[in-house]
């Protein structure tokens, strides 16, 4: 299975120009035939760089078609726009804008229908991790998909106590939570799709560990936050090529 390499830029940088600066960066950077780069810019930034040699998502969607939801858009102007990708319940849509585990299988549903490929977000806070909920916080939050048709789809495994602290994820305890969100999706689905989905770990991954998580850890890519805006997110292509 090709690996994969998501950088979402969440809302940065601040300019065109800036963007376009990033993203030189990133395609100077010596590429891999084994791993698919994906980049998650600000919407905005979508027709800057798209057809550009890398795979195109958005950082999030409405549910709805069409209609009077100022400020949104929707899955099918996303794939309209050239994307193949759409990012779904990450942990700061959940946190920071309430959004509710029945609004991300909307969105999941939306994100099929619209024929975008959902990288569907799980992990758990501190608080969970050290309650010991960490196994039934990633079953509720993968229950969403229960009924559903899914036919491709991305799982990012993100320990919402990791993303920024600069303390990610022990590659052990992430090869554990690997195996235990394989376990959950072949009950949901069956071994079939289990066995297709890809599984990324996400938290404060950078160069100097990011081939941990790959070699030890056995996922499938990662997705990357604040490095991803970094010259090294260029550098991890060949890391983990």
């Amino acid at each position: 299975m090709k690996k994969i390499l998501i950088g979402n830029w969440k809302m940065n940088p601040g300019s065109p120009k800036s963007a376009e600066s990033i993203f030189s960066e990133i395609k100077k950077s010596p590429g891999s035939t084994d791993v698919e780069v994906v980049i998650l810019p600000p919407s905005i930034y979508i027709p800057l760089i798209k057809n550009r040699g890398v795979s195109i998502g958005a950082q999030d969607a409405y549910f709805e078609k069409e209609g009077a939801f100022t400020g949104e858009i929707s899955m099918e102007m996303v794939k309209n726009m050239g994307c193949r990708y759409i990012l779904i319940g990450h942990s700061e849509r959940r946190l920071l804008f309430k959004e509710s585990d029945k609004e991300i299988r909307k969105k999941i549903i939306a994100a099929c229908v619209a024929g975008l490929v959902p990288i569907f977000c799980v992990g758990e806070n501190n608080e969970q991790k050290n309650d010991g909920e960490t196994g039934r916080v990633i079953r509720e939050q993968l229950s969403v998909l229960e009924g559903l048709q899914v036919e491709e789809m991305i799982v990012g495994y993100e320990p919402v106590w990791a993303i920024g602290s600069g303390s990610p994820c022990d590659p052990e305890a992430a090869f554990r939570m690997r195996l235990l969100i394989k376990k959950i999706i072949t009950q949901i689905f069956d071994r079939k799709v289990a066995e297709n989905t890809k599984i990324v770990y996400g938290g404060s991954v950078d160069l100097g560990n990011c081939k941990k998580y790959i070699e030890e850890a056995k996922f499938n890519g990662l997705l990357v936050g604040g490095a991803s805006l970094k010259k090294e997110f260029g550098k991890m292509i060949s890391e983990i090529g």
